[in-house]
């Protein structure tokens, strides 16, 4: 079990950082997220991408199916969604 300090903290960070915002009802702050779960999402995917694996995704990609029971047909479906994405330009963020 976590700390009341700790969890205080963990908020804090996450409001300084912009992920939450507050609201005060009486001595209480009520948190809620200021970004949906898909932007949130992509920000730690991000940053798990190239803090442990240097930034390819496909080492992180290789670990996954390394450590998961993927089947064939995970893989082909994986393909194929990766050959229907848009073709991002060069230097586009």
């Amino acid at each position: 079990m976590l700390a009341y300090t700790t969890v205080l903290t963990i908020l804090r960070n996450l409001e300084m950082k912009g992920f939450l915002a507050h609201q005060e009802e009486g001595e209480a702050h009520r948190y809620f997220p200021t970004v949906g779960q898909r932007a949130a999402q992509l920000s730690a995917l991000r940053r798990l991408v190239n803090s442990l694996f240097h930034g390819s995704a496909e080492q992180l990609l290789a670990r996954l199916v390394a450590d998961r029971d993927v089947t064939a047909s995970d893989l082909r479906r994986l393909a194929r969604r990766i050959s229907e994405r848009p073709r991002k330009k060069r230097g586009a963020p």
